[in-house]
């Protein structure tokens, strides 16, 4: 029976839903649903990625025995893929008697679609074996498989094969020969196939344009795109988003700037995908405020909408903005992915946010999300950079599988902690599942091996990298050799290690080892660090305040004014610190000597008598920290104005007697404020966790976990 007029006119204007009842309804009564019907209907639902219609249809045409229709499949795969729904696309594919070329080619799209490259590419061999020949759209769908697995080696095979069948000159298998060339790293091959096409096909030039982006080779990018316009090849929304992707790997703000103004006059400004692009362009340029406009100038924001500027607040040290704004997309209805969920739970992690930590660990549970193999490891990495490691071991455990990735979150947690010997533990158990360490896991390692002053088992295990493992050490695992050995007092070693490594030193190992000239007060060697930071960058703000230390704590402070002087010329300015602490399950944030908080009368008024009762324990202030021209009782109100001060007398005027106490700050705990803490955890008989950018400090009866080896 074909369709009724009724139920035809049902199905015109949106009714699909009635018209399914309608269907199911004349199958009970044994009118069986025809071929022509299924296909018309699978149709719309394609139109509409109308997910669970087109699973009613397939129960029909399992009923009716349509389902093994080569034609009514394609369709079908096509939608459940749409849904992200593989397994059902798969049942399909394998109830068709005789796969056509349209059917392999969709299975395989749907395969690589949802991040089954290898799979996708064992279905392209068993195409092949069984004779099926390819088209055009099986070859692009091939290529972009081999693109995702970086599988060069058979890239090129599929390249030959493409030339044996004459279709190089499909533009859009040229387009997928580019990108899948650009993707395994063959930016050169890229280049041959784009320079010896004839087309003038946008597709192709926005591939070459996407290629040399994703290679960091944004102004070739750039360069294309005037060439491109120069042969009169219209740009398409494709281009824009690859364009803006090079303005963000340079980064280039004005030329971003310049690419906004041609993507309004070409009318793309309202798209929501080149709208995502430009917001990651000026986050990724530094302008969160312009970041900001185009967000609330767009008319649609999808989920990549919200989590792009969420990302964007967090990448640059705005993560209460980033979690208000979070809220904010489920107020209206949006509900995150995967990927958002982890990136927010990382802002959690960082912010010591505990309690919305757990919500949004709750919130995942409900939408089934518990198996979720990036959830899991960002969860694990959340409830450690909290300090909660029982509930970190908790995620852990039940995870159902578990890579090197949730290796690292676990043993870095411990890391953090000071706890070698369970950092350690945990590694071993890693091996013994068969999981081999990797490059980052050493760097965790080695760090775990600084922070506790393991000389013998740091270099034990940079031996082992090689030796045992393979490994190349990178710059990143000497400079921690050279943290390691600088902050046991082994400065001479240390400063050997910087002059003979296989690499030039970086910032980051000559801004280590002055780190450790100042904490054992070398002041010649700290004058060559300094030298050596100012010669890479001049305006490494660390540097300057480093040096003007270590000349304040040898009473040479002329020459800590003088380095002040050298900063100000230089306008080297840190960031000012801020620090966060979560008090039921709302963020309060601070900054330096910040008076804006609602409850400040009572936060400065709770520090005064801190301060007298910290002084009747033992502490004195160290003024020292303060280099100013000031008197010692200005320094000493200086000091009670650091933000994790604030932050933590802000958590005992606001909890109970007994509450653990999470805090964190955007740099490194000042030695003042590691001092004071430890007096008011036992003053306060109070567990205080404060997150610093190092790394996780325990406070507990006047002591903390890194044994002030920090």
């Amino acid at each position: 029976m074909e369709f009724c007029a009724d139920l035809s006119n049902l199905c015109m204007v949106g009714k699909i839903g009635d018209t399914l009842e309608a269907l199911e309804l004349l199958d009970q009564q044994g009118v069986s649903l025809s071929r022509n019907d299924a296909y018309y209907l699978l149709q719309r639902c394609c139109r509409t990625e109308d997910l669970p219609a087109g699973r009613r249809i397939y129960r029909l045409m399992v009923r009716t025995g349509l389902a093994s229709i080569a034609v009514l499949g394609d369709h079908l795969i096509r939608l459940f893929s749409m849904g992200g729904c593989l397994h059902e696309a798969n049942q399909v594919f394998n109830s068709i008697c005789e796969p056509s070329v349209y059917t392999w080619s969709a299975i395989i799209a749907a395969h690589t679609k949802l991040g089954e490259g290898a799979r996708a590419l064992d279905l392209y061999n068993t195409m092949q074996s069984r004779g099926v020949e390819c088209d055009s759209y099986t070859y692009v769908a091939v290529l972009n498989a081999c693109a995702q697995t970086t599988t060069l080696i058979q890239g090129r095979l599929i390249h030959d094969q493409i030339i044996r069948r004459g279709l190089e000159s499909d533009p859009f298998v040229q387009s997928g020969l580019i990108d899948m060339y650009a993707k395994c790293g063959s930016i050169d091959d890229a280049i041959k196939v784009f320079e010896n096409s004839p087309s003038s096909d946008v597709v192709v030039w926005s591939s070459m344009t996407s290629g040399y982006a994703k290679h960091g080779l944004g102004q070739k990018a750039l360069d294309v795109f005037k060439k491109m316009k120069r042969h009169g090849v219209r740009p398409n929304h494709v281009t824009f988003v690859s364009l803006l992707e090079a303005c963000g790997s340079i980064p280039s703000l004005a030329q971003g700037r310049q690419i906004h103004i041609q993507i309004m006059s070409y009318g793309f400004e309202s798209n929501v995908v080149v709208g995502n692009a430009l917001i990651d362009m000026y986050i990724k340029c530094g302008s969160l405020a312009e970041a900001h406009k185009v967000f609330n100038g767009l008319p649609n924001h999808d989920v990549v909408t919200w989590g792009t500027m969420i990302t964007g607040y967090a990448h640059h040290g705005q993560g209460h903005e980033a979690l208000e704004l979070f809220d904010k997309m489920k107020q209206e209805g949006v509900h995150p992915d995967n990927v958002l969920y982890a990136n927010i739970l990382k802002v959690c992690g960082n912010m010591a946010a505990l309690g919305q930590g757990r919500q949004l660990h709750a919130e995942s549970l409900g939408r089934g999300l518990q198996s979720d193999f990036l959830i899991g490891n960002a969860l694990v990495d959340m409830y450690s950079r909290c300090g909660s490691m029982d509930e970190a071991h908790k995620v852990f455990n039940k995870m159902p599988h578990r890579d090197i990735v949730s290796w690292g979150a676990l043993i870095g947690g411990y890391a953090r902690q000071s706890d070698f010997k369970m950092a350690q533990q945990c590694l071993n158990d890693m091996q013994l599942e068969g999981c081999k360490p990797d490059k980052v896991i050493f760097l965790i390692i080695l760090a775990a091996c600084s922070r506790k002053g393991l000389v013998d088992e740091g270099f034990q295990y940079f031996k082992s990298m090689s030796e045992e493992y393979g490994i190349t050490p990178s710059i990143e695992h000497h400079t921690c050799l050279v943290d390691l050995l600088g902050r046991a007092g082994h400065l001479d070693d240390a400063e050997n290690l910087l002059s003979n490594m296989p690499m030039p030193p970086n910032l980051k190992g000559w801004g280590s080892l002055l780190s450790s000239c100042k904490t054992y007060g070398d002041l010649e060697r700290g004058r060559r660090c300094f030298d050596q930071m100012l010669r890479l960058d001049s305006r490494n703000a660390s540097a300057y305040v480093q040096m003007s230390n270590i000349f304040a704590d040898a009473d040479m402070w002329a020459d800590a004014h003088k380095v002040e002087e050298l900063r100000k010329k230089a306008g080297a300015w840190k960031k000012p610190a801020q620090a966060w602490i979560e008090v039921d399950n709302k963020i309060h944030g601070f900054d330096v000597g910040d008076n804006s908080h609602p409850q400040s009368d009572f936060i400065y008024a709770k520090l005064k008598v801190l301060s007298r009762q910290m002084k009747e324990e033992g502490y004195v202030p160290k003024v020292e920290l303060v280099v100013k021209p000031v008197s010692d009782e200005d320094k000493e109100d200086a000091l009670c104005g650091h933000v994790e001060k604030l932050a933590i007398a802000y958590g005992l005027v606001s909890t109970p007697p007994g509450t653990t106490l999470r805090a964190a700050k955007s740099l490194r705990v000042c030695t003042d404020c590691h001092s004071a803490t430890k007096i008011i955890s036992k003053l306060e008989k109070r567990e205080i966790f404060i997150r610093d950018a190092y790394r996780l400090h325990h406070f507990k009866d006047g002591a903390c976990s890194c044994n002030d080896f920090f």
